[in-house]
Order: structure tokens, then C-alpha cells, then sequence
């Protein structure tokens, strides 16, 4: 599974201008879809990238990672484990995945 480009550009575009809604509509999409398109990308890497409040909005530390590593992040297989990114001291990935051996 990859991350979706649309995703991936809105999250570059929202750290740009700091701002969902801007983001979203420069992209042709509502505020609300945007919103889900970003809470979208947040699970598929298992990390919080934005802090939101009701004014602003700003980059988490593992989103600041993040965009920077943001347009390889749509490669085959990275959202199944959260992107390697985000693996940095003190984050744990969400998921652990395991194999019975034989």
C-alpha cells in the first residue's frame, strides 16, 4: 500500500501556508475533505503531524520529519509500517507485525 500523492501534496501545501482550508481549497477540495484527507494521512503513518487549534495550525515534530521526507514517502509498503522517518528516537510505531516460524 502507498500513501496517496493527493494527500502528500496537501500535507505539503498545509505546512506551507499553515492553514487546512487554504490548503484544501488551493487543491480544490472543501475544508471538510481536506481535514479527512490529512486525519486520512496521519493514520496511514501512525503518527500526529499537525497540532491543530481552533486559529492555527502548526507542524508536530514527526510532521516537521515528515515533510521533509514526503515525496518518497508514496513508495510501495511504507504506510503498512508507518513511515521509517518517523522512526526516530523516542517514536515507536503503532504496529508491529509477526511471523511464525517454522
Amino acid at each position: 500500500m502507498s500513501l496517496d500523492p493527493k494527500s502528500l501534496e496537501l500535507f505539503v501545501r498545509v505546512a506551507a501556508l499553515g492553514a487546512i482550508g487554504k490548503a484544501g481549497a488551493e487543491l480544490g477540495l472543501s475544508r471538510t475533505a481536506a481535514t479527512q484527507r490529512i486525519q486520512d494521512l496521519e493514520k496511514a503513518v501512525g503518527a500526529q503531524l499537525l497540532h491543530r487549534t481552533t486559529r492555527t495550525v502548526s507542524l508536530s515534530v514527526d510532521g516537521e520529519i515528515f515533510l521533509g521526507h514526503a515525496p518518497e514517502a508514496a513508495g510501495p509498503g511504507r504506510a503498512d509500517r508507518g513511515h521509517p522517518a518517523l522512526h526516530h528516537q523516542g517514536h515507536r510505531p503503532r504496529h508491529r507485525l509477526s511471523a511464525a516460524s517454522r
